[in-house]
């Protein structure tokens, strides 16, 4: 969503126009960066938008039957997608269909993963008579790949193959298989150790910010001890 309110009634007449149209729409799911709130909560400090603007969107999430699901499962709670000078603002959100809600699962803001500026709206979205697929195939963690802990015990059971490989007559293959399934088993081991280090800091992070929400007053440093945490969590990610 732009900016300016000229931008934005014009961005919200295209949207209500195209679903207005002939175009069939199945499971409809509005996600945005709105720029926009319609509820006074959702910015610190508390203030309301421009009343028409926030009457337009009205107007097309009640034709459309759209739900901020997230606000439903919250009604009282204050969390924040972004964070700007002395401001906070819950302007990143997903709109479902209703006849969509019991597809949709576990509605959250979540850390952005050093990946923008905002955090992240999720939902876990079940397909219609989804079918049982399995596990599918593993593969070592992207990031478990570059940590130090992992990098140096894959290194020297790469120099232990490497001298074994150069002085037996037995099956190179087999050495290289028994190799293969300990990288694969030092890299479960690995990736669930770092994953428990940074659950751990995560939560001790979060029950600070919890706490901190819980006693949430709109000013400029509470705001900003609040971004700070929420930094703090997004850091602690890439650990």
């Amino acid at each position: 969503m732009p900016n300016t309110k000229t931008g934005k009634v014009e961005t919200i007449k295209k949207l209500k126009d195209y679903l207005e149209s002939d175009q069939e729409e199945n499971d409809l799911l509005v996600v945005e960066d709105f720029n926009l709130i319609t509820d006074e909560q959702d910015r610190s400090p508390p203030h309301a938008d421009d009343l028409g603007l926030t009457t337009k969107w009205n107007e097309l999430e009640i034709g459309n039957e759209l739900v901020d699901r997230w606000r439903f499962f919250h009604p009282n709670d204050r969390q924040f997608t972004y964070a700007q000078a002395d401001s906070l603002g819950r302007i990143d959100r997903m709109y479902v269909e209703r006849n969509l809600l019991k597809n949709c699962l576990e509605w959250t803001i979540e850390s952005n993963w050093g990946i923008s500026d905002h955090q992240m709206t999720t939902v876990r979205m079940m397909k219609h008579n989804t079918l049982y697929i399995g596990k599918g195939l593993w593969k070592l963690d992207k990031e478990t790949i570059k940590w130090p802990s992992y990098v140096n015990r894959i290194r020297k059971l790469l120099v232990e193959v490497v001298r074994e490989i150069e002085n037996t007559n037995n099956k190179k293959v087999d050495i290289w298989m028994k190799a293969k399934n300990l990288i694969k088993s030092i890299g479960i081991e690995k990736t669930n150790n770092r994953r428990r280090q940074i659950q751990r800091a995560e939560r001790l992070i979060k029950t600070k910010l919890e706490k901190k929400m819980k006693l949430f007053k709109d000013t400029t440093a509470k705001r900003q001890e609040i971004e700070k945490l929420t930094r703090r969590i997004d850091e602690s990610k890439g650990a």
